[in-house]
């Protein structure tokens, strides 16, 4: 999680060694929703930072327009319900986002008239109403339209912009239209004169990985290579290193971060982290903390959780990830938080020891040196017992922890699956009537359903 910590001496904040203020935290957010197209997550981290500065609810606007823009072109309607109702929650209002799932430009004919207007009488416009034009054509799934945005461009002398062009490429991968993808990325330098995104590159490579294509796969492949030999920057490192990580090789990454370590910055740096943890070397793991400190860069829990949670992965014993955990804190001087406990407690449930996950939970809520458990931690164990199919312990959780202390809908559902593997029909309907409705009706009416259940 993507938290902001007030120190007790200032107003500073630190987002887990991506931001020192909350300026940067919003900045850092925004290019996580648009360069990076996780708005999902970049929203979750929105909502920690509001949270932890509620009085710099201002600078907000910008960044849930980025946000909310970012879901509308990826077509997400449970993103955009829970954006509006966060909103809702937090009394910010923007003019531009209307009460239904429409985009800002809400039909598709009156953006058509728009575009047709703006040929046929040769419209100068700017690159600002150009891309919000192309953002409502990538939406509305109309990929011939952005091309003629991009040409009403070029008359204007305005060259179509990278993220426009990579917005295009995703949609087109999503809808499995990998050569149309490929094409287009070719057409933008011959016919447009842009050069890709290092980040739409690796859209490409592992769309065609996942066809199984590794041919064009390595050729494609061979471009970032050839930018970071000619010209190495951040952007194309990461995107090489997530070519990589998908074709899991990890030692690669960890040579490849050493050759341009002087270039990578904080995203690359995680990346290589969590190679050398699912390689299960430790050293290497410490290695890279201590080079984190040479660079003056403190390691925080946030590091230390990236190498709990893939030495877990890894195949490392959980004793043998307390023991990181343990020695790690100490030689850094960092205090574990709730995630690092609930990677532990994940681990437990995950191999199906239910009785040694709820005496690790009752830790957590004794032990004074730890944090309390959160809706997050609570939402395991549950999950945890219905999955295990142990209803009775199922439902004496949830009741003593209160269902509206867990993540509601995740329960509901996986409460339904176990009613259903076991057979119990009434309680199968009942779960399923709390689900759906969890999925279908609004927000605000959560509350109403826990009460009812509770």
């Amino acid at each position: 999680m993507f938290r902001l910590c007030i120190s007790p001496k200032c107003s500073r904040f630190v987002t887990r060694g991506y931001a020192h203020t909350v300026k940067q935290a919003h900045s850092t957010i925004r290019d996580l929703a648009i360069n990076k197209s996780n708005p999902r997550e970049a929203l979750e981290h929105l909502k920690e930072t509001i949270k932890s500065h509620p009085q710099d609810k201002t600078r907000s606007d910008k960044t849930i327009r980025y946000i909310y823009n970012t879901l509308a072109i990826q077509r997400d309607d449970h993103g955009l319900d829970d954006i509006k109702q966060f909103m809702k929650d937090n009394d910010l209002k923007l003019s531009s986002i209307d009460e239904d799932n429409s985009y800002t430009i809400s039909k598709y004919d009156e953006l058509k008239s728009i575009l047709k207007e703006c040929e046929t009488n040769n419209l100068k416009l700017t690159s600002g109403t150009l891309e919000l034009i192309a953002s409502g054509c990538i939406f509305y799934n109309n990929f011939s339209d952005v091309l003629r945005v991009a040409q009403i461009g070029l008359k204007n002398k305005i060259f179509p912009s990278r993220k426009m062009f990579h917005y295009v490429v995703c949609s087109l991968v999503e809808q499995n239209d990998i050569e149309k993808a490929t094409l287009l990325v070719q057409d933008m330098r011959k016919t447009y004169i842009v050069e890709p995104l290092s980040d739409t590159i690796f859209v490409i490579v592992k769309a065609l990985l996942q066809q199984g294509n590794t041919e064009s796969a390595d050729i494609w492949t061979s471009e970032l290579t050839q930018r970071l030999e000619t010209k190495p920057d951040n952007l194309s490192l990461l995107a090489y290193m997530r070519v990589l990580d998908y074709s899991k090789k990890y030692k690669d990454i960890l040579d490849t971060y050493h050759q341009y370590v002087e270039c990578a910055d904080v995203t690359c740096f995680n990346q290589a982290l969590k190679a050398c943890s699912l390689l299960g070397d430790y050293s290497e793991c410490i290695s890279l903390l201590n080079k984190k400190v040479q660079l003056k860069r403190k390691v925080k829990i946030f590091d230390i959780n990236i190498v709990l949670k893939h030495f877990i992965l890894s195949g490392k014993s959980l004793h043998d990830a307390q023991m990181f955990l343990k020695e790690a804190t100490s030689l850094y001087r960092v205090e574990p938080n709730l995630e690092s406990f609930n990677i532990l407690l994940g681990s437990l449930i995950g191999s199906g020891n239910m009785d040694n996950a709820r005496t690790f939970y009752n830790n957590l809520c004794v032990n004074m040196d730890l944090p309390d458990p959160d809706k997050s931690t609570n939402t395991l164990v549950a999950v945890g017992y219905a999955k295990s199919q142990l209803s009775d312990k199922a439902q004496e959780f949830i009741y003593s922890v209160g269902l509206r202390n867990t993540d509601v809908l995740d329960v509901s559902e996986a409460m339904r699956d176990m009613y259903k593997a076991l057979g119990d029909q009434k309680k199968f309907d009942k779960w399923s009537i709390i689900a759906y409705r969890l999925n279908n009706k609004p927000l605000l009416l959560i509350n109403q359903l826990i009460e009812k259940f509770e």
